[in-house]
């Protein structure tokens, strides 16, 4: 065998548009961009390939029943389902009636029944399935009769003469809820347990030709699971879904554990890869795959969930289909019964209501507003956000990529909410050809028009293009065809806003907006981007008299030249002062895209500067005293309910802002003055961007990056009932900046984003971050929220025009002096000054946190008497230093020169910052590498790629694990046997440094499974032997260039990485290291042994409190967890420290397991933990892998963990 190792040691925003008479803002459709990936934008249709929302004449069933599928042979479009008549388009329920019993056929270009197909079935029809040569109809169902003729729940019909086909008579003993036919073989799956009287699992197989039961081919599923969906892919392989958790053989009482799909063996029925199962599980009583469908590349799969644990997936997904491997997933909430693709567009019948992790519309509140047809590129487009609806239900699927939404909307009514067990549905099968787009379900109207049951659409010019935009957004589910009325208020001395949210069902663009002022036009927008979920037109028209009546409308033009208006909305203006102050005037000018004067006379805030008007909660009280001259603003009451939002304001959270607002208070409860959370209502479970006051007055600027909490904190307190201007700001250049009253009070310039996913801004109150609780209580006005940090200049000026002084800020200076790698900071010339400051210093100076300690390579001086607040960022990566001291030095990691910067802050709460050079001199340690090339018993190292950037090596030292050692740069070492050796290199440079490297080699034999960890990325990627790591859930996962990571942000959670191989003796060794020393019952590290469905081993290491360490094996059956053995060691750690950890696993029928843990770098001892187990279903070959978990019981999360130098040999 040769191998080779190297190691390292790890030590589309509208313009604004100004007019002297009229101002007309329209508001952004595209999500901002970040630095984390990007969601896909929605997309505008293209008539030349996909459908319109013009409702094409299709025959109708009546009321009371459903379609449930559908086929499409040429012209005729095959419909089953439970029905008892058909009626043509536009005809009354009861009137012109024709007898359909369970199953009818109509034209697809003409939409008109079939007279000449109406069999007589005695029981509901679940689905419908073509021959490849559209000569024969598969029907399946749950009937035992058709036509007079004996067919247990499966029925053939020649298409050509719409007979029964005779020679295809087969016998199920359950429904029939899958069909997948080949030339010479069909395909079966249900809730049937025998099939043609013989014992069947679900599954069945029957030759086309006769209908004899094929025998080879022998799948089932777990017991009363149903297989809802087959299909035959393009590689022949067949793939099928459902409600099944797990599939066998008959043949066998081994079960494998698919998560409600799989492939499956055409000829015997056995288990293939399937790679989706292992991420999106749709199964159980309340989950599985429903639809499977392919356009010859790709597999397209769907299905439901609506509670229980089992699943965590309810939208559609793409995958290859010889593997299973995923291409994109559509991650909206609501189910999806079924879908087709045609010309590049998956087309979804389903119930969706929040696809804001791709990048479109969210979960709307309190109202939920469910789409029962919807369309995606059949291609990803972009990639999956973090989940923002229910998280704490929903699993995140951030970085996988997603397709974009296809801005098609029809509207489906909800059908009978009693009739079966579809009841409540709309949509249930849709289907296409090149053409058209055919849709079946329980709906009784679409778009408004009467059309029970079926419904066509069609592309180019086959379709009508009349389908008009609309005013406002009315639920899919109302029949109303009303074209709405524009809002229009009075918001100051002769000025009415006037706001609307047009859209259109199948173009994400209006072509024109015009707004109409007693019937004349007085402003055109063209080309406006229109989701149906947003406010995305306001108008203010100061052009106008005081006490004179206006009627306002709206005429809207679509892109085919339809054109709707709107009713009209009448009022008077008066000619009352309006409160346009310099303050307010320089808000604007600065940029702002959301203004809440909160001065309004109503619940509803408007937004003067974009068109998310807010709308307030109980809890808060518009007409209260406000911070500007003349203007009033907000009492908040201390409640959950002192907030305002707006449930149209969905955006997905800026990586680059300003925040603003002003707010008053004595309470000492604390509370949020402004932020942004996942929900507009209520409280957040995802929330940060948030300014708030903790419990002793102090100011909170709070982000959360992916669950680790940063926060800036002001030293002095603001609860004392004076009016304060509170500024907070994110950039990629400046980080986190914390203003108040025009200072510069706080800053991080190392943090530069903050979490990744969908919300709303929201004033008042809101959830806090663990640990904090409070609503404010006081009064808050003039929030407004900008694109871009906002300067030092900008904020002291905001401040400045509402009439308040500046003050004279302290002066910062400090003085600096090294000696070696240690550089020692004097700053007792700042001078504090005595009036009450306010001028924002440019430094870089913050914390961490109020009080925070400073770093550990850090020492402190106290100046007795000082009434300054000291910030030092030492320029390197160390955390900033917080306190009252004037005096501090910092030791390096190595030499070069560092920028220092100092922010001082006095009593009032004023700032100034100074920043210096430090030269930091001495000696860089070295790096230590090499690689390892064996030969049978031997084995080639060479450590010439170790580096000392400042001068050169002198020494290396190698440990060969055997008691052998070496000083050359490049060896070659004979071991006497065959094994696995763990080799130390130690390198010194010219100045006496050291550095170590360690690695696993073995000689002879066979390496299982090895992994470095020299990448970077999300995720683990593929191991340098071993094969893709399988990642459960995938969240928490990644590489960092020397480890494989694991982040573990709350408590009680749990992480697993597998490899897909197959062993029943491994021996495992790694190194493993935590960043914090575990809490309650410790953070834990295990091997997973002999993995096989949801059973395995684990060999445990307990990191505990203290630093101690306990070894654990346990044994897990079907999911359920027993403790074997459990020993505590001698062995202790520290955050950060290296642990070798190694089990092994013996094949006996006795299992043999032992367990060692000891320090890197040091001698391995004898296993400290040695114990056998004897359970009979884990004498199997399984899977290997790592498994990092916190108990409940952690107070310190989140915390990592890090693996590397991974090695599996045969035991």
């Amino acid at each position: 065998m040769t191998s080779t190792s190297t190691t390292t040691r790890r030590a589309v925003t509208l313009p604004l548009t100004l007019a002297l008479g009229l101002v007309s803002l329209l508001g952004a459709f595209g999500l901002p961009a970040a630095s984390a990936a990007a969601p896909p934008a929605v997309v505008q249709p293209d008539p030349s390939s996909g459908v319109t929302t013009d409702v094409l004449p299709t025959t109708q069933i009546d009321p009371n029943g459903w379609v449930e599928d559908q086929a499409i042979a040429g012209d005729t479009v095959y419909a089953g389902g439970k029905f008892a008549s058909a009626r043509p388009a536009g005809a009354a329920a009861g009137s012109n009636e024709s007898v359909r019993s369970n199953l009818l056929a109509y034209s697809i270009s003409t939409g008109d029944l079939v007279s000449s197909f109406a069999p007589t079935l005695n029981g509901v029809v679940h689905v419908l399935a073509l021959s490849p040569d559209q000569s024969r109809l598969y029907v399946g169902g749950e009937f035992t009769s058709v036509d007079g003729q004996t067919r247990n729940r499966l029925v053939a019909f020649s298409t050509a003469t719409g007979q029964v086909d005779p020679t295809f008579n087969v016998n199920l003993g359950g429904p029939v809820y899958a069909i997948s036919a080949t030339g010479s073989t069909v395909y079966v799956g249900g809730s049937f347990t025998q099939a043609n009287g013989v014992n069947r699992g679900r599954f069945a197989a029957f030759r086309a030709s006769d209908g004899g039961l094929l025998s080879g081919w022998v799948p089932k599923s777990g017991d009363f699971q149903a297989v809802r969906a087959l299909l035959v892919a393009p590689n022949g392989n067949v793939i099928a879904g459902g409600q099944f958790g797990s599939v066998g053989s008959l043949t066998s009482s081994t079960l494998t554990t698919v998560n409600g799909s799989i492939s499956l063996d055409p000829t015997t029925g056995a288990p293939q890869t399937w790679a989706v199962n292992k991420v999106v599980k749709q199964f159980g009583q309340n989950g599985g795959v429903l639809s499977l469908k392919t356009d010859g590349t790709t597999v397209y799969g769907a299905g439901f969930w609506f509670g229980g644990t089992d699943s965590n997936f309810e939208g559609a997904w793409a995958v290859d289909p010889a593997g299973g491997a995923i291409k994109w997933l559509a991650d909206c909430h609501g189910d999806t019964y079924d879908t087709t693709v045609a010309n590049g567009v998956l087309y979804a019948a389903s119930h969706q209501h929040d696809c804001s992790n791709i990048g479109s519309f969210p979960q709307q509140r309190p109202t939920q507003v469910e789409w029962r047809a919807n369309a995606f590129t059949a291609d990803a487009q972009g990639d999956v956000l973090r989940n923002s609806y229910s998280p704490t239900k929903f699993k995140d699927f951030v970085g996988y990529q997603a397709p974009a939404l296809i801005n098609w909307f029809p509207q489906f009514a909800m059908g009978n909410t009693s009739t079966g067990y579809y009841s409540g549905q709309a949509t249930l099968t849709i289907e296409s050809t090149s053409d058209y787009v055919v849709v079946g379900g329980q709906f009784p109207t679409v778009n408004g028009k009467a059309q029970q049951g079926l419904v066509r659409f069609a592309r180019g010019s086959l379709a009508p293009k009349k389908d008009a935009p609309r005013v406002y957004f009315s639920d899919p589910g109302s029949a109303s065809t009303s074209v709405g009325t524009p809002s229009a208020q009075v918001v100051g001395a002769n000025v009415v806003r006037v706001t609307a949210a047009p859209w259109d069902r199948d173009s994400a663009v209006l072509a024109k907006v015009e707004l109409l002022r007693n019937n004349v036009v007085v402003q055109t927008q063209t080309n406006v981007t229109a989701p149906w979920w947003k406010t995305t037109v306001a108008y203010t028209d100061t052009d106008i008299t005081a006490g004179t009546t206006y009627s306002y409308k709206l005429r809207i033009t679509d892109v085919d030249g339809n054109v709707t208006t709107s009713n009209a909305r009448s009022l008077v203006p008066s000619g009352a002062t309006v409160g346009t102050s310099a303050y307010s005037q320089q808000v604007l000018a600065d940029g702002a895209s959301n203004y809440w004067r909160l001065d309004d006379p109503a619940s509803a805030i408007t937004d003067w500067a974009g068109s998310t008007d807010l709308t307030k909660a109980s809890g808060m009280t518009l007409g209260a005293a406000g911070a500007i001259d003349g203007d009033t603003g907000a009492a908040v009451n201390g409640t959950i309910n002192a907030s305002a939002a707006s449930s149209n304001g969905f955006v997905r959270a800026p990586q680059t802002y300003s925040v603003e607002a002003w707010f008053q208070t004595k309470s000492t409860a604390g509370g949020q003055v402004v932020g942004f959370g996942d929900v507009p209502t209520g409280t957040s479970y995802r929330h940060d961007r948030q300014v708030y006051l903790n419990a002793s007055g102090k100011i909170v600027y709070y982000l959360d990056q992916q669950g680790t909490s940063r926060a800036i904190t002001s030293t002095k307190s603001y609860n004392d009932g004076a009016w304060h201007q509170v500024v907070a700001t994110l950039s990629s250049t400046s980080g986190m900046v914390l203003y108040v009253d025009g200072a510069k009070v706080a800053s991080w310039a190392a943090i530069t984003s903050g979490r990744d996913y969908g919300g709303f801004w929201r004033v008042g109150a809101d959830t806090l971050p663990s640990g904090t609780t409070g609503f404010l209580s006081g009064s808050i006005d003039d929030v407004s929220v900008y694109p871009a940090a906002l300067s030092a200049a900008q904020v002291k000026d905001h401040y400045g025009d509402t009439g308040r002084s500046a003050a004279t800020a302290p002066t910062a200076a400090f003085t600096t002096s090294c000696s070696g790698l240690t550089c020692s900071y004097d700053a007792s010339g700042s001078a504090p000054q005595t009036s009450s400051a306010l001028v924002a210093g440019e430094g870089t100076g913050g914390a961490a946190d109020a009080g925070s300690s400073p770093s550990p390579a850090s020492t402190v001086t106290s100046a007795p008497g000082d009434d300054l607040v000291y910030d030092w960022d030492f320029g390197d990566d160390s955390v900033p230093y917080h306190g009252r001291d004037a005096k501090v030095s910092h030791t390096y990691k190595k030499a070069g020169s560092f920028d220092v910067s100092l922010t001082v802050t006095n009593a009032s709460g004023t700032s100034a910052s100074a920043k210096e050079s430090a030269d930091a001199k001495g000696n860089s340690e070295p790096v230590a590498l090499f690689t390892a090339k064996a030969s049978g018993k031997k084995i080639s190292f060479d450590a010439r790629k170790s580096t000392d950037w400042d001068g050169k090596i002198t020494k290396y030292k190698w440990y060969f694990g055997d008691g052998s050692s070496s000083t050359k740069s490049k060896v070659t070492h004979t071991y006497s046997g065959t094994g696995s050796y763990y080799v130390k290199l130690t390198v010194t440079d010219d100045d006496g440094a050291t550095d170590w490297n360690a690695e696993n080699v073995r000689t002879g034999g066979t390496t299982v499974a090895a992994d470095s960890f020299q990448r970077t990325g999300t995720g683990w990627g593929s191991a340098d032997k071993g094969g893709t790591w399988r990642l459960d859930p995938d969240a928490g996962f990644s590489v960092d260039g020397a480890q494989g990571v694991l982040a573990l942000s709350r408590p009680g959670e749990a992480w697993t990485a597998t490899l897909p191989v197959s062993t029943k003796k491994a021996n495992v060794v790694a190194d493993v290291t935590t960043d914090k020393v575990g809490t309650g019952s410790g953070v834990v590290g295990s091997y997973v042994l002999r993995q096989k469905g949801t059973s395995e081993y684990r060999a445990q290491l307990v990191l505990r409190s203290g630093g101690k360490t306990t070894l654990v094996v346990t044994r897990v059956v079907k999911g359920k967890e027993t403790t074997v053995k459990k020993v505590d060691t001698k062995v202790t750690y520290t955050a950060g420290g290296m642990l070798r950890f190694r089990a092994s696993i013996s094949s006996a029928s006795k299992a043999r397991i032992k367990v060692t843990v000891w320090r890197s770098g040091t001698k391995e001892p004898k296993a400290q933990l040695s114990t056998t187990d004897s359970t009979k279903s884990l004498r199997v070959s399984g899977a290997v892998g790592f498994r990092a978990s916190q108990p409940k019981t952690a107070t310190n999360s989140p915390v990592t963990l890090g693996l590397d130098n991974l090695l599996v040999t045969p035991s």
